[in-house]
């Protein structure tokens, strides 16, 4: 009896590690199946970002005179441009969010101001001219981007005693 239990499962065992590799066989003539490889890491950037290649051509800055129009913000309600009357055509002026408020300070609608800067298309096709410096009066806004933090601000190490209370 014990000798037909090991004979039993000697061939299961056998089963078992022998199963595998006989489903594992393609049929003569067959041609393989390709082969599904893991990530291979990371894939590089694509050239310009993920809106796609862009024009590598140096870009000249020019200069636009006239007046405000309608103010604009983003989704946030944080000034990211404004339309300028340059003589008998409305250009679409855009900045960054991070001069929405000296922009604010600076000028108001109706206000005469001269926009340096250059052109480019949205993403959408729209015909814009980024700002890279307005002067409006006395007063001049430069992009520039946001000034570090003087002093920057280093996690603190804090000690904390619990103390376990038992009821009994």
């Amino acid at each position: 009896m014990q000798t037909k239990q090991v004979t039993l499962y000697t061939a299961l065992l056998l089963g078992m590690l022998v199963a595998p590799l006989l489903h594992a066989q393609v049929p003569a003539g067959a041609p393989a199946p390709p082969v599904q490889l893991a990530d291979a890491g990371p894939k590089p950037p694509m050239p310009g970002g993920p809106r796609g290649p862009r024009s590598q051509a140096i870009t000249s800055l020019t200069t636009l005179s006239g007046t405000v129009g309608q103010l604009t913000a983003n989704e946030d309600g944080i000034l990211n441009g404004f339309t300028i009357n340059a003589s008998s055509t409305a250009q679409t002026v855009r900045f960054g969010t991070h001069l929405g408020q000296q922009i604010n300070a600076a000028v108001k609608s109706g206000n005469r101001v001269t926009v340096t800067g250059y052109s480019e298309l949205s993403p959408m096709g729209e015909a814009m001219f980024k700002l890279v410096k307005l002067d409006a009066g006395k007063s001049q806004v430069v992009d520039a981007p946001p000034a570090l933090p003087q002093n920057p601000v280093t996690p603190t190490r804090q000690n904390i005693s619990v103390r376990w209370l038992t009821f009994g």
